[in-house]
């Protein structure tokens, strides 16, 4: 990071995170029982300038149970980076993210020792033909 800021470069942070309509210290939306409760998930990013414009999501999760990260994924995430955070950074920034698992995709993964044999077969067959990376 201090190299990143020594060549004058665009740190930018992000984080994902959720509000209801009724949160209080005592009472959150966690039960299936609260049908009226309302969770949004906010999705921003920001440097030491302010928020990043125009990149700003939120939108009403599907489920008002457990931790935000269940209403997060891989599709939505990408869509958001792509579409509203990469047009609206300069050029050769530095993005600075935690470490959920949708932010991190392994489009090709290996099998494990428990994938069915027609899968490994499969993956070998891909890779073959590709030339093995």
């Amino acid at each position: 990071m201090k190299k990143f800021r020594e060549d004058d470069r665009s740190i930018i942070y992000l984080d994902e995170t959720w509000v209801d309509n009724d949160l209080t210290f005592k009472k959150l939306c966690t039960t299936k029982k609260n049908i009226n409760c309302r969770r949004f998930i906010v999705v921003h990013a920001g440097s030491e300038n302010g928020f990043v414009q125009n990149a700003a999501l939120v939108f009403k999760a599907g489920l008002t149970q457990g931790d935000y990260h269940g209403q997060m994924n891989q599709e939505n995430f990408t869509k958001w980076l792509t579409e509203k955070l990469l047009p609206n950074i300069p050029e050769h920034s530095v993005i600075v993210m935690d470490n959920a698992p949708y932010h991190f995709v392994q489009e090709d993964k290996v099998p494990t020792k428990s994938a069915l044999e027609t899968d490994i077969i499969a993956w070998l067959t891909k890779k073959v033909r590709k030339g093995i990376n």
